[in-house]
């Protein structure tokens, strides 16, 4: 089963049928979103950090700690701002990147805990996974 926590947009409805059609029970879903819900018990949520948001914002702000860390395997200081710039070199999906890491990016093997943990090195295992 799966708990499912979504911004509270059309994204966690649409997430929820594609789960369901592969045979996945998704179990519930938070009434409104996590938006809602920080919104409605603030400081006393459970919810720590930031909630990554679709649009140019790409987060919310912070509640309570930062729980993020950078992307740079060598870094890991708790970080949690995203930027359209930094991106996994494969995937292309944004990743968490310090503020020191994002000026030597171009030096860095900036892969995201997908591609790093399926081990893909390059864009031929990437596309043959898929």
């Amino acid at each position: 089963p799966i708990l499912m926590y979504c911004t509270g947009g059309i994204r966690c409805e649409k997430a929820s049928i594609y789960l369901e059609s592969k045979g996945l029970m998704v179990k519930g879903q938070l009434s409104g979103g996590i938006h809602e819900y920080v919104n409605a018990l603030g400081k006393d949520s459970l919810f720590q950090g930031r909630n990554f948001v679709f649009d140019r914002r790409m987060g919310t702000e912070r509640v309570g700690e930062i729980v993020g860390r950078c992307s740079n395997k060598d870094c890991k200081i708790p970080f949690d701002s995203f930027s359209r710039s930094n991106r996994c070199r494969l995937c292309r999906c944004v990743v968490l990147l310090c503020d020191k890491c994002a000026r030597k990016r171009t030096t860095l093997d900036l892969r995201c805990i997908y591609c790093r943990h399926r081990g893909f090195e390059t864009l031929e295992q990437l596309h043959a996974f898929k």
